[in-house]
This record gives C-alpha cells, structure tokens and sequence, in this order.
C-alpha cells in the first residue's frame, strides 16, 4: 500500500536558491511541454508522447536553453511524465491542465536518491544534500517518490510516498453494534454522530471575515494599475492576506 508523509523543511538561504532555480527550470519545461502539446494537437490533431518531449529537452540543454543543465535531470524528466498523465486525464474526464506560474505553489518530484534520519531530524534530497526536517512522525517502507514544495507564504515542505506493502498489517476486528458508530456530516453542526452527540461547527471563516475583508480592500488599494512591478507595501499586504488564508486552511484542516 502507498502511503504519503507530509513534513515541514528549513532549507538555507545557499538551498532556498538552489530551489528556487530548480521551480523555474520546472515551471519552463512544464509550460513549454503543455504548449507543444496543444499546438501540435491543434495543427496535426497528434499527441506529443512524453519521451518526444524529453527528446526535445535533450536538444534545449545543447543550444538555447543550457541554463537547464544546472538543474537535476530526473526534476525535469518528472515534470514531463506529471504533464504526461495531466493530459492523458483529461481526455478521460478530468480538467485541463493549466500552465504553471511563479506566483503560486511550486514544487518538484525527485523519484529516487532520498534518505531520511528520524534521530536527527535530517533528509537527504539529490543536489541539496542534508536539509533540516521536523519528522512529526515515522514510517517504515521504501520510499517512491519525495516532492519538495513552497508555498506562497515562503514556506517549504516534503512529501515522502513510502511502499509500506512489505509490513504485516494487524487484522481487522469484526464489526459490532457496540463499537460501531455513525457519522452525519452537516452545515449547522460540524457533524451529528448515531448516538446523539453533536459536534460544533466553528465557522473558521465567519470568525476571520471582518479582518480579511480590511486586508482585502487594503491591498486592492495598493494596487498599480496597468503597471507591471507592484511597490514594496503591496506585496507586503498581499504576504500578510495570504498568510491569513493559510490560517484559516489550517485550522479546517485541523
């Protein structure tokens, strides 16, 4: 069974760039892909495989793009594949998928070469060596895949994908009436269980509203219209609205 671990990571400032560099070099190939894709389509009605595109990534690192080169091969290979299945679900029903941009979260998948120490809270990641993690828990099994992520808050984290098959999971008990119970999500309540007990909705939004609606209209305010570089206030009040988001996720996580 697969099974992912989400943790939290404190890169330095020397890995902060080397991640940074890392999400262009994602974002460029990702965006560059997704375009030969449609456009190929469009004019020849032909899907671009993924292997076509890593054909086309081999020759951008020979001649125009050799600034690829400094970012990690299986970085840009996982994108292409990620793009691959994008796109091959799409057609199966899901969304299309979107181009990728700056602003937003990034993240990059590493399928092999990581390592973790529980006992002194340390990960290995490809290219960035030894990086701080707090391991809220462990976990057995190998490890698949490992997907560093930065949000839009300037915060970074790791989500290892572990095989845990090999591991002799306990047996089920049987289900009795007196250990079984049922749940009724709802709206006014959080949720109603068979018993009888009702569960308190907090209204997480509701009780950040107010604030969030000043800091909205304080950073709309700070907007420059039809300029392409924002000051200095304005993207410190979009930090602020945006890490206002992020509590108010967290807590329905919670």
């Amino acid at each position: 069974m697969l099974k992912a671990y989400k943790y939290r990571i404190y890169p330095t400032i020397e890995q902060q760039n080397k991640l940074t560099n890392y999400f262009g070099c994602n974002r460029f190939i990702y965006n560059l892909g997704l375009e030969t894709k449609i456009s190929t389509y469009i004019s020849a009605k032909i899907n671009v495989s993924c292997f076509d595109l890593m054909k086309q990534m081999t020759e951008l690192k020979k001649n125009e793009a050799k600034w690829l080169k400094e970012c990690p091969s299986q970085i840009l290979q996982a994108s292409l594949c990620n793009l691959d299945n994008a796109y091959t679900s799409f057609f199966r029903g899901q969304g299309f998928p979107k181009f990728k941009n700056k602003y937003k979260k990034q993240s990059i998948s590493f399928p092999q070469g990581v390592s973790v120490n529980f006992k002194e809270n340390k990960i290995f990641i490809p290219k960035l060596k030894i990086v701080d993690c707090i391991f809220s828990k462990e976990f057995k099994g190998n490890i698949k895949t490992v997907t560093v992520s930065k949000t839009v808050t300037n915060k970074y984290f790791v989500s290892i994908l572990v095989d845990n098959s090999s591991i002799i999971l306990p047996t089920k008990k049987s289900i009795t009436e007196s250990r079984t119970i049922g749940i009724d999500l709802g709206i006014n309540d959080l949720a109603i269980l068979s018993n009888g007990t009702k569960i308190k909705n907090n209204r997480t939004l509701n009780k950040y509203l107010s604030t969030l609606k000043i800091e909205q209209r304080t950073l709309s305010r700070r907007v420059k219209i039809k300029s392409k570089e924002q000051s200095k206030n304005y993207l410190k009040q979009k930090m602020k609205v945006a890490l206002l988001h992020e509590r108010i996720k967290n807590i329905r996580l919670d």
